[in-house]
């Protein structure tokens, strides 16, 4: 019998929004959503670090706040455009994170000509 794993990249983003559960995970998913809506428009932007050991959530609550809060927000979805990268993407230096967000970049562009609208 093989390991079961699940890997929340592989789940919609919408049922992962239904599946949170929990006070504090929707105050936080509210407070970056509301964080993101006030930095519309400025010149200098805030930065968010989530912290916490592994299997506490932190990709599920980005998979939920990139797939399905953004999406469905339409002033979120025009001022945004997330690119997010595999789990356990290989990174020794800023170079290579700034490598991975270009071809991921290019990636998701050529998904949208080939959709002919804007891709995720």
């Amino acid at each position: 019998m093989g390991l079961l794993t699940y890997n929340p990249q592989r789940d919609d983003a919408d049922r992962l929004d239904r599946l949170t559960c929990g006070e504090s995970r929707q105050a936080l998913l509210d407070q970056l959503t509301l964080s993101l809506r006030s930095e519309i428009g400025r010149e200098n932007h805030q930065h968010h670090l989530l912290i916490g050991p592994r299997g506490s959530g932190k990709t599920h609550t980005l998979r939920v706040l990139t797939g399905s809060r953004l999406e469905h927000d339409s002033e979120l979805r025009e001022a945004y455009f997330p690119i997010v990268l595999p789990e356990e993407t290989p990174l020794r230096s800023p170079a290579d994170l700034l490598l991975k967000v270009i071809e991921r970049l290019v990636l998701l562009l050529e998904q949208q000509a080939s959709d002919g609208r804007r891709g995720r």
